[in-house]
């Protein structure tokens, strides 16, 4: 199918879904026992209906009032027939649909205790709170407000699980610092971010941790180690967190391949074009495909055919029909006499734990099995990270890295 029919179809495939289920305004509403059923998988403690309010004939609306039994807590649901169309379109239809203000209610449940541990933090958004470390030493006090907030929301365990102070912490703490940016509008930017969700993480290690990330904004350069103080001992012990040159043989590698024999859309390679450090694994971490080029993923990143061509060697895509939703993915190259293949497995994920998405990778050379310690990617496509050492072995390759100059350098081993 050519690209400009595989878009139509989508299209109309989309249209087909957003209006199935369409009725009129004054059509059906989800039922009292509907309503029940979705309070139920909402929270776990125990609620009773104290009023049922029929607001509207058309479009159809049905509002329910609850309260707990196990505290002073109130919320509503909605049972209504919900408009649906396009941008431009106007209403096409209606459909079914119940939402409800439990969560915000929840959290208004802990607004008279919370106010006080968060005066004088910027409130940037209801979500969000942005306190400023001035000098090293207010870390202290933003560690302590962390612990605070957490302390009191992980009272609603009485009410609920774990999982759902995960899912909707009371509010954000994204801690911010002066930078040395002239170009950043107001001379702040955030470096640590945390979820009030109930955590028992102690205010000490939470200081420590913004203490470690405020460092690497200095080794970054990010901020200034004249206005923050006292933090020589653990930059001392860090390194740049990204390197944003790849040399290759002593020629830059610009990952600037926009078009794959394979694939009907551009290539995002580029997209990948650095190298980052985990300090978990003690390296530089570059991104790799396992030739993962499927339509319904559209534009991929290519990497190993960017060092293959740059090499002089010859790269195949093997698996080449990825129209299934699991796959077994294969590819090969062979530089200078010697034969590289690649093997890997593709599940799509409906839990969106798309670190899990490509697995049971294996590299041979000639025949033979190499190790190789395979990471995840660092967003939701369908690639992997390898130490800059197993990325070495793709190609014969060795490495030295110059941070200052934000580089790292790759060198065939026979060069």
């Amino acid at each position: 199918m050519k690209k400009g029919k595989r878009i139509v179809a989508f299209l109309l495939a989309c249209v087909m879904v957003l209006l199935a289920g369409c009725g009129p305004a004054d059509g059906w509403v989800y039922s009292k026992g509907a309503v029940k059923r979705h309070v139920r998988g909402l929270c776990d403690e125990r609620v009773k209906i104290v009023k049922v309010d029929y607001v509207s004939e058309s479009p159809r609306e049905v509002d329910y009032y609850f309260e707990s039994k196990e505290r002073n807590l109130e919320f509503q649901v909605r049972s209504y027939r919900m408009g649906v169309g396009f941008p431009g379109s106007g209403t096409l239809g209606y459909q079914p649909h119940i939402d409800d203000n439990y969560v915000m209610q929840v959290h208004a449940y802990y607004k008279d205790r919370m106010d006080p541990i968060f005066k004088g933090i910027e409130e940037y958004t209801s979500a969000y709170r942005n306190p400023l470390v001035e000098k090293t030493e207010d870390v202290t006090a933003i560690a302590q407000v962390i612990y605070d907030a957490n302390m009191v929301y992980r009272e609603e365990r009485k009410y609920n699980s774990k999982q759902f102070l995960k899912d909707y912490p009371y509010c954000y703490i994204s801690v911010h610092a002066y930078t040395t940016d002239e170009e950043d509008s107001d001379g702040k930017d955030g470096f640590i971010q945390y979820s009030i969700d109930g955590s028992k993480k102690s205010a000490k290690k939470i200081e420590k941790e913004i203490k470690f990330s405020l460092a690497q904004g200095i080794t970054d350069g990010r901020f200034s180690a004249k206005q923050y103080t006292g933090l020589e001992k653990i930059t001392s012990k860090q390194h740049a967190t990204k390197l944003e040159h790849i040399y290759l043989n002593d020629e830059e590698m610009l990952y600037d391949n926009n078009s794959s024999p394979y694939v009907y859309f551009g290539l995002v390679t580029d997209d990948y074009n650095y190298a980052k450090y985990d300090y978990d694994v003690g390296s530089y971490m570059m991104t790799c495909d396992v030739g993962m080029v499927a339509d319904y993923w559209g534009s991929p990143a290519l990497v190993i055919p960017e060092y293959v061509d740059r090499l002089g060697g010859e790269y195949k895509l093997i698996s080449t029909h990825q129209e299934e939703r699991k796959l077994n993915l294969e590819s090969a190259w062979r530089i200078g006499g010697h034969t590289w293949r690649l093997k890997a497995k593709y599940k799509d994920r409906k839990d969106d734990n798309y670190s899990k998405q490509i697995s049971k990778v294996k590299l041979y050379k000639d025949g033979k099995k190499v190790p190789l310690k395979v990471y995840p990617g660092w967003d939701n496509r369908p690639l992997i990270t390898l130490s800059a050492e197993d990325f070495c072995k793709l190609f014969d390759l060795t490495y030295t890295v110059d941070e200052e100059a934000g580089s790292i350098y790759f060198y065939s081993v026979e060069k």
